[in-house]
């Protein structure tokens, strides 16, 4: 199997938000341009931002995903 969708590593969490749709696409268009993969990372790096903003102490390795080493994902083309 080349994708096991819903597979995580110890210590990772899914989170569901809903956004509109034009909000969306704000997000989308601005990711390459702000140097973000994906959504994913530019929205832990909003929440970690805004919690450093709030005061609490956060290391920076908090807004990194736990590695998904071992639990399928897609295989890298030969």
């Amino acid at each position: 199997m080349d994708y096991m969708p819903g597979q995580r590593a110890p210590g990772q969490k899914s989170v569901l938000i809903m956004m509109r749709d034009e909000f969306l696409a704000q997000i989308d268009g601005q990711l390459t341009k702000a140097g973000y993969p994906d959504r994913s990372s530019f929205i832990r790096d909003a929440v970690y931002e805004k919690l450093r903003k709030l005061g609490y102490s956060l290391p920076p390795s908090m807004k990194t995903p736990p590695s998904r080493a071992g639990k399928g994902g897609r295989r890298k083309k030969p």
